[in-house]
């Protein structure tokens, strides 16, 4: 029986324990069941791999709006007879890994049409295989053995030579089957030279692959600076380079009014004059996402110490 109170440990111990007990094994059983399911072969490890970052890639490509001339220029990339890679950097939050997404969406589904582009898509750090250098690479060598139906034995395990076995399986590539390979934030990857953590990179690309990275780049951070200079000093051409900068508050207000009517909701005048102050100091897109989520549980009778937003990340 339970009094005003509520719960108290001291007289309602025995059903709490109960209560814990059973839930604590139950959650353990739905786990256990869910685990069987999970096919723990090689070939389906590499499909759960490949699947948690396409989900990724589709979610990014959900809230994406915009950005009419960068996708311009990564259509000509992608349609291009460069043979080079081609580089996204910009600071931390501002859509670099929206923008990989997307240009992955369009090439697939319109840009190569007919052709049936293969794409290999990595959000690095998201996942263990894509947190340090050879077991991303490893992870595509697999991707695309898999896909071709080739022995998975001969990938090697270590750093250098599955880089060289990487680069052999790219000339796979045909004008039917183009490859895209994309991996975002590669800055963040462990386990490379410490001399040069870009050496790992293709420079010169078989016909029918294309490879798009990005990279974090922020005023006041030496080390992100650094290694968009060993990428400009490598590739050597700066059309194989792209910006990804802040939306600016037109686009962002416009965003924001996007998501807002998706999700069925809507502010008052003065409400949506908070958020435009806020647009005035940033408006990178992921300062936009954190506006929305919070005036997404603003209602219209709140007061206005009850709505207030930062004027930054």
């Amino acid at each position: 029986r339970i009094g005003r109170e509520g719960l108290a440990p001291e007289t309602h111990e025995e059903y709490l324990n109960d209560f814990i007990n059973h839930f604590y094994k139950n959650v353990l059983r739905l786990v256990d069941r869910a685990m069987k399911k999970e096919d723990s072969s090689e070939q389906g490890r590499i499909v759960t791999e490949l699947m948690q970052h396409l989900h990724g890639c589709k979610n990014n490509c959900d809230v994406f709006f915009g950005r009419t001339e960068e996708l311009e220029k990564m259509q000509n990339y992608i349609l291009g007879e460069s043979n080079k890679p081609f580089v996204m950097y910009g600071a931390g939050g501002s859509g670099k890994s929206s923008m990989l997404s997307m240009t992955g969406y369009k090439a697939l589904n319109e840009w190569l049409a007919p052709a049936k582009p293969l794409l290999f898509v990595r959000f690095c750090g998201t996942t263990p295989n894509s947190t340090s250098l050879g077991p991303l690479l490893k992870s595509i060598c697999q991707q695309i053995s898999y896909t071709f139906m080739l022995p998975f034995e001969d990938i090697p395990d270590d750093t250098v030579p599955v880089t060289a076995f990487l680069k052999e399986l790219l000339n796979l590539a045909t004008k039917e089957k183009p490859f895209l390979i994309f991996f975002d934030s590669i800055d963040e990857l462990t386990g490379s030279q410490e001399t040069n953590m870009m050496a790992w990179l293709p420079l010169k690309l078989p016909p029918h692959c294309k490879f798009v990275v990005s990279v974090t780049c922020e005023e006041g951070k030496q080390e992100t600076l650094d290694n968009l200079r060993c990428l400009q000093a490598m590739i050597e051409d700066e059309k194989q380079f792209l910006e990804v900068t802040e939306l600016g508050k037109e686009l962002a207000w416009r965003v924001t009014k996007l998501w807002m009517k998706t999700e069925g909701r809507d502010l008052n005048n003065y409400q949506w004059r908070i958020v435009a102050n806020a647009f005035d100091h940033c408006t990178l897109p992921i300062f936009c996402k954190l506006v929305f989520q919070e005036v997404c549980r603003w209602k219209s009778y709140f007061e206005p110490e009850l709505t207030i937003l930062r004027h930054n990340v």
